[in-house]
């Protein structure tokens, strides 16, 4: 009977500690701390493409971490969510497509080019479509997002091909992965997919019809412009350089398989059957901002009504 009254005693004593412990948690000095370093940190938006690869790999591997940059990554399937994000005062660097940098926006703070990135893109057609040419694209279904880099090479190919624009339905599937997943089920039959989307496709057996080869700039990451005034901020951004080339470099020679499959998984919400067939990657390295394709998007732009601007660009 001792035996079993010590052996409540404890048991009320233990969980009456655990309670103390739970109902204080952090103290007020600890999230003042956590609330500065998360200040100081360099806040990017991200779109799960293969583009911004690195820098989830950077993040996730430590890599950023040992080169001194404190990223925080906000990261979203579509380019449409990642620019609402960037017009926010939370984010100071975001990825964007080149199309949509340069269209006018009045609310949203003004953006400067750093970096460019190729953003290269496919035309995936489903395998059970008995299409083969470019040129029966006309009354078919083109899964694309607008203003941007996949409806310039729509509007392109219909020019190629020489079809009337209009003869083509071009429904707005800003999602990345699921476009994929609507055109290997056969819900449409093309759609312009950027990697690793379009290596998924053709590892399904679906067919490619063209492929992006060009050697323009079609996507950029971009810094908030007020950003130039604060040195802590710039040495950052020189950082960012420094790590995304790093980690694009162990990417395409001995990649963490394990932490990819993750972030493939995690972040881009691909299916884990689906995984092994974005494998391998093969990221860009940073480059400088090409003038001339900016002024040819701003000039597609133009021409379909939209209002521009030309963005700066970080010399």
């Amino acid at each position: 009977m001792r035996n079993l009254l010590s052996y409540i005693l404890l048991l009320a004593s233990l969980i009456a500690t655990g309670c103390k412990h739970e109902e204080t948690g952090p103290t007020q000095q600890q999230l003042d701390s956590m609330a500065r370093a998360d200040s100081m940190a360099l806040h990017i938006a991200l779109v799960a493409n293969e583009d911004c690869l690195p820098i989830y790999y950077a993040h996730r591997t430590g890599l950023a971490d040992s080169l001194g940059l404190d990223l925080r990554i906000e990261s979203y399937m579509s380019l449409m969510d990642c620019d609402t994000a960037a017009a926010t005062p939370r984010i100071h660097v975001a990825y964007q497509d080149v199309a949509r940098a340069a269209l006018a926006n009045p609310k949203a703070d003004e953006m400067m080019l750093i970096a460019s990135l190729p953003n290269k893109h496919t035309l995936a057609v489903n395998r059970k479509k008995r299409i083969s040419q470019i040129g029966q694209l006309k009354q078919c279904v083109v899964a694309i997002d607008r203003h941007s880099t996949s409806e310039y090479w729509c509007d392109a190919l219909c020019d190629t091909a020489r079809i009337d624009k209009a003869e083509i339905y071009r429904p707005q599937i800003n999602d990345l992965e699921l476009r994929l997943r609507m055109m290997m089920a056969g819900q449409y039959e093309f759609a312009l997919l950027p990697q690793p989307y379009a290596r998924i496709a053709l590892g399904r057996k679906h067919r490619s019809l063209w492929q992006d080869n060009s050697k323009g700039m079609y996507a950029a990451l971009s810094m908030k412009l007020s950003l130039m005034s604060q040195p802590e901020r710039l040495e950052q951004i020189k950082l960012l350089r420094q790590v995304y080339n790093e980690a694009s470099r162990q990417l395409n020679a001995q990649p963490d398989t394990a932490m990819l499959r993750t972030i493939l998984e995690t972040d881009y919400h691909i299916d884990p059957k689906y995984v092994p067939l974005a494998l391998p990657v093969s990221t860009p390295s940073l480059q400088n901002i090409d003038e001339t394709t900016l002024a040819k998007t701003i000039t597609w732009l133009s021409a379909r009504g939209q209002k521009t601007h030309k963005p700066r660009i970080q010399q």
